[in-house]
């Protein structure tokens, strides 16, 4: 008879537990989602006591993103209130740099930041708040006041985002790209075409053949960093092909043309090097220098793919050579040498 109670009184319970959890309704998404926006915008709310500007930028970032569909108007407040801050952090503090055991660490600019971010929704105003930052970076130019290593910060930002934004925005990286162009050619080119070919390569093909036309007058030191990507090396030409490295990206593939493009202004700028040259590139090598230890590797490519330049190839052999001064020969070969010893050893 017990049993039977037991039985009894668990068949109650069980139907009492059906009954109360059929009763009670599952939220609709509507209520979900007015919770999760709540939510996040009260760490909008909160940020405003977080008193790590840096911190508080990445969380206004997070928050417009995330209410960029649901309440584009809000988001848009919020990523404004995140360039702000931004702008007022680098106005005190500069370019952010930290020194440790002799090697220079280059914090993030936190404007760029904002604008890697608004890019993935409104192109048209990632290029608005671009030309804020340039602006304010000229006018930093014109007051000399940057350092040596400082001075090309933005427009390196301003090529790596160009670079990011390759595939899911190539009109967007095209007009950053172009906007970079304005200034003089650096070393972030070499870097950033082969992110930005990983990317999207016909669109890096396109910009590469414009920086080759429009960098064409730049010093030789220059042009070299545009010397591995027509031929999909890790490496540039010349002496100082062993400061600078990078992985080419699987699949990438060389293009003739642009190879072509780059011999042939290349040759033609070397031919317009004088004996009174003393530009010196950024690891302080002669620049005639420079180009007669670039014009020695280049001598078996032109030979084997490109014979029809052997002949303009030699007179600009010959120039190279007859306006080099000796011990500024001397030195970049001992560089040569000594850069290749180093490249093994670290390997």
């Amino acid at each position: 008879m017990k049993r039977f109670h037991y039985f009894l009184w668990f068949f109650v319970f069980s139907i009492f537990t059906v009954h109360a959890q059929t009763a009670v309704k599952t939220p609709p998404k509507e209520c979900n989602a007015l919770l999760a926006r709540q939510l996040v915008e009260q760490q909008a709310e909160e940020s405003k006591s977080v008193a790590e500007t840096d911190k508080r930028v990445n969380i206004l970032l997070r928050v417009a993103d995330f209410l960029w569909l649901a309440d584009e108007e809000t988001a848009r407040k919020y990523f404004a209130e995140a360039f702000q801050i931004a702008q007022d952090r680098f106005r005190e503090k500069g370019v952010e740099k930290t020194e440790s055991k002799g090697l220079t660490v280059y914090q993030p600019d936190y404007r760029f930041n904002v604008i890697s971010a608004v890019s993935k929704r409104d192109a048209e105003w990632a290029k608005k708040l671009s030309e804020i930052v340039l602006k304010e970076f000229d006018e930093d130019k014109e007051k000399d006041k940057r350092s040596e290593n400082d001075k090309d910060t933005e427009v390196e930002e301003l090529i790596s985002i160009a670079a990011r934004t390759a595939k899911d925005n190539p009109n967007l990286a095209l007009t950053l790209a172009r906007r970079a162009m304005r200034y003089q050619l650096m070393r972030q080119w070499y870097y950033s075409l082969y992110m930005m070919a990983g990317n999207n390569q016909p669109l890096a093909d396109q910009i590469y053949g414009e920086l080759v036309n429009n960098f064409a007058d730049a010093e030789v030191f220059r042009l070299l960093y545009l010397s591995a990507y027509p031929f999909g090396s890790g490496r540039i030409l010349g002496v100082e092909k062993y400061s600078m490295g990078m992985s080419v990206p699987a699949g990438f593939s060389p293009n003739r043309n642009l190879q072509r493009q780059f011999l042939s202004i290349l040759l033609r700028r070397v031919m317009k090097l004088t004996a009174e040259s003393t530009t010196k590139s950024v690891q302080h090598v002669p620049e005639t220098a420079i180009a007669v230890m670039a014009l020695n590797d280049l001598e078996p490519v032109i030979a084997e793919k490109f014979p029809d330049l052997m002949q303009i190839f030699s007179l600009a052999k010959i120039h190279a050579n007859s306006i080099v001064a000796g011990d500024a020969m001397e030195s970049a070969k001992n560089r040569d040498e000594a850069d290749k010893s180093f490249s093994k050893s670290f390997d």
